[in-house]
């Protein structure tokens, strides 16, 4: 459901669901390129979540889930991390001062 939802849209749709966005993937895992079209997800609700307004941090939130899903899975673990930082910088939780978890 959330890949038929053009990257454009993301940030007015209103009933994505956001909440199940995991299982939906989780629910695909067996097929070979879940893995990469949850991480261009991750990227499109970032991206979509940057002109979005009052949708901002329900999109980042939804972002931070699946791409700590990803993260879980052990593949791609330098694009998943630059994506964390994406997250970080967006939410603001991200500093030259601020260390850095690896979890």
């Amino acid at each position: 459901m959330y890949d038929t939802v053009e990257d454009e849209y993301l940030g007015t749709v209103l009933d994505l669901r956001l909440g199940g966005v995991v299982d939906a993937y989780e629910a695909l895992i067996d097929q070979p390129s879940t893995l990469h079209l949850a991480n261009l997800r991750v990227v499109a609700l970032i991206s979509a979540a940057d002109g979005a307004g009052p949708r901002r941090q329900a999109l980042l939130s939804a972002a931070q889930e699946l791409n700590d899903w990803l993260i879980s899975h052990g593949k791609d673990l330098e694009r998943h991390q630059l994506n964390r930082y994406q997250l970080l910088w967006r939410t603001g939780s991200l500093s030259s001062t601020a260390p850095i978890s690896e979890t």
